[in-house]
């Protein structure tokens, strides 16, 4: 039983980036994503409930990886490749979401949540899974449409 859990465990941790990016990080793109526009560091940093030194040490390493532009005392936003990365974030947490709903019959508010806080550590290779068991989807079960990539489902292709 132990080894079962170990080899899920690994799959959905599976390392598969060249860009080191941390749940935190990844939460900061996520929320820039759906905000569309740029953002007062303030405004972030209420948003997502974050002292202030703790988000400002995180922007600086997601500007040092070209993934935000950033204007210190001004406002933060995605460059294309943070735009890129973002949008295959968002892929992973809808894929998620169906596969939750679907295989686990869970409620698509729960599910949503759920795969909210999976989402920043799911590899690439366990959504493929995913999308081998259920095709290709244009929706998740929110009703939202799921981010298509170009070729394979690789952050690390960023």
């Amino acid at each position: 039983m132990f080894q079962f859990i170990e080899k899920v465990k690994s799959l959905i941790l599976e390392n598969d980036q060249q860009v080191e990016i941390s749940i935190n990080e990844k939460i900061i793109l996520d929320f820039l994503y759906r905000w569309i526009r740029p953002i007062r560091v303030g405004d972030l940093k209420n948003y997502l409930n974050v002292k202030h030194s703790t988000l400002n040490s995180q922007l600086q390493n997601l500007e040092e990886k070209h993934l935000i532009k950033w204007k210190r005392y001004g406002s933060v936003e995605l460059t294309e490749k943070g735009k890129k990365y973002s949008s295959h974030l968002t892929r992973h947490h809808r894929i998620l979401e169906l596969f939750l709903v679907e295989t686990l019959a869970i409620s698509v508010s729960e599910a949503h949540k759920i795969s909210t806080e999976i989402t920043p550590v799911a590899s690439c290779k366990f959504i493929h899974y995913i999308v081998q068991k259920f095709g290709e989807q244009d929706k998740c079960p929110c009703g939202n449409e799921i981010p298509q990539i170009e070729g394979e489902c690789s952050i690390g292709g960023i």
